[in-house]
């Protein structure tokens, strides 16, 4: 086994995990190195991390789907707007089946600071609607460093939906 030594703190790093792979990425200032089991051991100036410790990432993902029975006081919808807080964009995914909208414009998203925020111009049935945000998956990662994630779920301006999902949340 292979151990390698990093110049800066640990906290000066960032570490990427893939679900479906058996790599790491270490991204600092001056380097960006793709770690595989091999490595035993990474060794920064303040601590020593085992590999295992930074791929466990993969082992600590939860889904949460919204509920199929969101209720929506209109006939008809226009616009259909999600938040999520807390979104970490290295590991969280958002899924859905937008064939359920019979999408006349594709949908918009914007990726800030701890936040993700999608946007579907619809014009249908708060029945489709429904149906939509029901197959709505939010994949996150749940670790130390997590944040609390919190959902919400709004449509033409009205808030439908709104659920924080603590990291202990199974």
């Amino acid at each position: 086994m292979q151990t390698i030594v990093y110049d800066k703190n640990f906290e000066e790093y960032e570490i990427l995990s893939f679900l479906d792979r058996d790599l790491i990425v270490v991204k600092g200032s001056d380097v960006c190195d793709v770690v595989n089991s091999d490595v035993s051991t990474l060794v920064f100036a303040n601590v020593e991390k085992q590999y295992s410790q930074l791929s466990e990432y993969k082992n600590q993902i939860r889904n949460f789907y919204l509920p199929k029975e969101i209720k929506i006081n209109k006939d008809n919808i226009t616009i259909v707007k999600i938040v999520i807080l807390g979104y970490d964009e290295r590991f969280d995914r958002v899924e859905f089946n937008t064939q359920i909208l019979n999408l006349k414009t594709a949908y918009k998203y914007s990726i800030t600071s701890n936040s993700i925020e999608l946007i579907f111009v619809v014009d249908c049935s708060s029945m489709i609607v429904a149906e939509f945000l029901g197959s709505v998956l939010y994949e996150y990662c749940i670790d130390e460093y997590s944040q609390n994630k919190q959902i919400f779920v709004y449509a033409d301006g009205d808030l439908l939906f709104n659920k924080r999902l603590t990291i202990m949340e199974e």
